[in-house]
């Protein structure tokens, strides 16, 4: 007769397994959600800073004979926190004769995002934009 082999271990082994495996599968869905949290997060700022700047030359278009008298080392400082959240800024300030400028700047994971303009106030001039995002 031929001894009768005996497996011990087998499933304690096959669960270790199936365990290593969803933890891997957990960790690249936590990574790969994070990253999407990341990404909506930034597309939230950049979104809130627009509007923000758009609210701000419009301002600056209804209070254009107080900022003329203004100088360019006082730029109005605007508080936007309850929009753009904590450490958020924005400033307007004259940008040359007849020409505003609006600088926002909103944290974002841990970094400043910041969008500027630049906007003539004589009417049917166009919205000029700085160039682009700057992080």
């Amino acid at each position: 007769m031929s001894p009768r082999v005996t497996r011990h271990g087998y499933t304690t082994i096959a669960v270790i397994g199936i365990l290593v495996l969803m933890g891997t599968a957990l960790l690249l869905l936590t990574d790969s959600s994070r990253d999407l949290l990341a990404q909506t997060r930034r597309a939230e700022a950049i979104a809130a800073a627009r509007n923000v700047q758009a609210s701000a030359l419009a301002w600056a278009a209804l209070n254009a004979p107080r900022l003329a008298e203004s100088s360019a080392d006082r730029p109005a400082v605007l508080d936007i926190t309850a929009f753009a959240g904590p450490g958020a800024t924005l400033r307007v300030s004259p940008a040359g004769p007849g020409a505003v400028r609006a600088a926002v700047s909103i944290p974002v994971l841990g970094h400043p995002l910041k969008v500027e303009a630049v906007h003539s106030l004589n009417p049917g001039t166009r919205f000029t934009p700085a160039p682009g995002l700057q992080e």
